[in-house]
């Protein structure tokens, strides 16, 4: 984690590059419904996502800065 925080403020200074890349818009919804499970069940809330629909479509991204800030 430290390695990571290093990393986003030095892009953040610039002092490092941002190193962009495509990510699989569905990896990055699992991701984030991971992330808030456990808020949602206790509020029961859901989130409703057509994985099918958005199939093959990407976002670029920072892979470090996006995993680390979402």
């Amino acid at each position: 984690i430290t390695q990571n925080v290093r990393r986003m403020y030095a892009v953040s200074k610039g002092k490092a590059d941002v190193d962009l890349s495509p990510c699989p818009l569905n990896s990055c919804v699992e991701h984030l419904l991971a992330m808030f499970a456990t808020e949602l069940e206790k509020k029961k809330l859901q989130i409703k996502y057509d994985f099918e629909k958005h199939r093959g479509i990407a976002v670029v991204v920072d892979q470090v800065s996006f995993n680390n800030q979402v």
